[in-house]
């Protein structure tokens, strides 16, 4: 046989390049159903069909929603129902944290999945964080501390700027998704009270590490961590900050002397 008229087999073809088109099937001699299969089975193996890109390439709130777990649906419930509570019943807790935070737990199930926080969906919880501080500050004033541009530029760089140094120093143990996630978040917990930005830090480390040695595994995003104990900080506000930095008015000495009496 001629090297021209030698057949293709499925064993002839590397694997690195049977995604590149269902086309190179029909020289293989397979059928429709047989090209559809080996198209898709090597997507297992990090190839990815032009459909399935696009698919990952452009995550939106509702496609995290419906591919995530009944868990980490239930999760995202509790955060918003909490964060709203939360807001209700102590003032602190305003609309610019309740946004920021939601805005970012679709990017959190997209990182349970993917484990990528898309750009996208970050620089649209970002415009909603200030869309919702420019509401607040026209419609309700009073809700914003007096201080509350500093205090939002504290925490942001409170919780940042420990992820950022991370990011340079081992790139692939912290992304960049990360960081960027870590501005809005931070911002959400500082415009409320700075520290908070290390408390919701703490906890998504603490919190992360726990689930990687209960589960066995060294490697888990670190986004959805990050945005529940930001959640959590908030939640906890009331109990973590003291009557002078919730903005509560001191008791005075004599009342004080009062309350002892």
């Amino acid at each position: 046989m001629e090297p021209d008229d030698q057949e293709l087999s499925l064993d002839d073809v590397p694997l690195d390049t049977t995604h590149q088109s269902p086309l190179l099937c029909q020289q293989l001699g397979v059928g429709d159903m047989a090209a559809t299969s080996l198209y898709t089975v090597d997507e297992g193996g990090g190839h990815h069909s032009p459909a399935r890109r696009q698919r990952r390439s452009n995550p939106t709130a509702q496609s995290a929603w419906r591919s995530s777990s009944r868990p980490a649906q239930w999760v995202v419930v509790l955060t918003l129902v909490g964060l709203a509570t939360t807001a209700i019943l102590h003032d602190d807790v305003g609309l610019v944290s309740i946004v920021g935070v939601g805005a970012l737990l679709p990017a959190g199930l997209v990182d349970l999945a993917e484990r990528r926080l898309p750009n996208r969906m970050v620089a649209a919880a970002g415009a909603l964080t200030c869309l919702a501080i420019a509401v607040s500050a026209v419609v309700l004033p009073s809700s914003l501390p007096d201080r509350w541009l500093s205090d939002l530029a504290i925490g942001a760089g409170l919780m940042t700027a420990p992820l950022l140094v991370l990011h340079l120093a081992a790139p692939t143990a912290m992304g960049f998704g990360d960081v960027k996630a870590a501005v809005v978040l931070g911002a959400c917990a500082g415009i409320v009270e700075p520290q908070l930005a290390l408390v919701a830090l703490f906890v998504a480390s603490a919190g992360t590490a726990a689930i990687g040695l209960a589960r066995r595994r060294r490697h888990l995003p670190f986004g959805p961590g990050l945005i529940i104990g930001t959640a959590v900080a908030l939640l906890l506000s009331p109990l973590v900050l003291t009557p002078q930095e919730s903005g509560e008015p001191a008791a005075s000495t004599a009342e004080q002397i009062e309350i002892g009496r």
